[in-house]
């Protein structure tokens, strides 16, 4: 089994096959570099989960469009207009505003003896 920071090393290379790989998910690759990456899918187990979790990561990439309603970009223009945009307030928490911290009233120091009747 190959360690984690041998996988993440590996992310961080290129390697010869990762253009391949992209050519292909991306459908264009030419017939001899899909030959390659089939013989390199059918090498090792390993490779061809990698493979099938890159498909299915751009696969959902390219539906993002579809997913989340992306705004048109506005102009220059648009952007330093005077006026037209609203300040936004952010309101605080309750207790974070201006360093206090979160407990409303300081501990009592813990002693050793106790009370009692």
């Amino acid at each position: 089994m190959v360690s984690r920071l041998t996988r993440i090393m590996s992310m961080t290379t290129e390697r010869p096959i990762d253009p391949l790989l992209a050519r292909s998910l991306k459908g264009e690759a030419s017939p001899e570099e899909e030959a390659t990456v089939r013989e390199w899918r059918r090498a090792a187990v390993e490779n061809e989960v990698e493979y099938r979790q890159l498909a299915r990561l751009v696969a959902w990439a390219v539906r993002i469009p579809e997913l989340v309603e992306v705004p048109p970009r506005p102009s220059a223009a648009e952007l330093i207009a005077p006026g037209e945009i609203e300040p936004r307030v952010i309101p605080l928490r309750q207790g974070w505003a201006y360093g206090r911290s979160r407990r409303r009233r300081p501990r009592r120091p813990r002693s050793s003896w106790r009370r009692g009747p």
